[in-house]
């Protein structure tokens, strides 16, 4: 039997009618809307960032410098969650890490979705190199589009 990542994968099944697929998307969702609320929450009190960068495990995304983060990103490695992170190479200001953010904010949704449900297989079914693929495909896409978002951000 198929597991729901395979499903996932598969061009030919119907996704939004198998509860499995449903239940990992919604989760992929509620993770991705958490971040968002978060990042809105954080560009209202406008701390600057010297060390931005942006991190990734199954069940959670944060954004802000090391010291913010330093807690979920050793729990991620001793645990032996997967995980991933993304430098970003400026100082940056809670409002401006916003406007990256919410530049291209659909596209920026769908790829954090796809590399969580990566991550999310590979913890519960382990590593796979379909699932090492997956999750390189869609975390190189979401970098493009961020390095785009900060691209079109420096130049106005």
């Amino acid at each position: 039997m198929k597991s729901p990542y395979q499903l996932l994968s598969s061009a030919i099944l119907d996704l939004e009618n198998h509860p499995d697929v449903q239940a990992i998307m919604a989760f992929a969702k509620e993770v991705v809307d958490r971040f968002y609320n978060d990042l809105r929450t954080a560009a209202a009190s406008g701390k600057t960032h010297t060390l931005p960068f942006l991190l990734m495990s199954f069940d959670k995304v944060s954004f802000g410098d090391p010291s913010d983060v330093h807690e979920l990103h050793i729990e991620a490695t001793t645990t032996g969650k997967v995980g991933k992170f993304l430098c970003f190479e400026d100082e940056v200001t809670s409002k401006a890490a916003l406007e990256v953010f919410t530049r291209e904010e659909s596209e920026v949704r769908t790829f954090m979705m796809m590399t969580l449900v990566s991550l999310r297989q590979i913890e519960d079914e382990g590593p796979s190199h379909m699932a090492a693929v997956f999750l390189e495909n869609a975390y190189d896409q979401l970098k493009g589009v961020l390095a785009r978002s900060c691209s079109i951000r420096e130049a106005a």
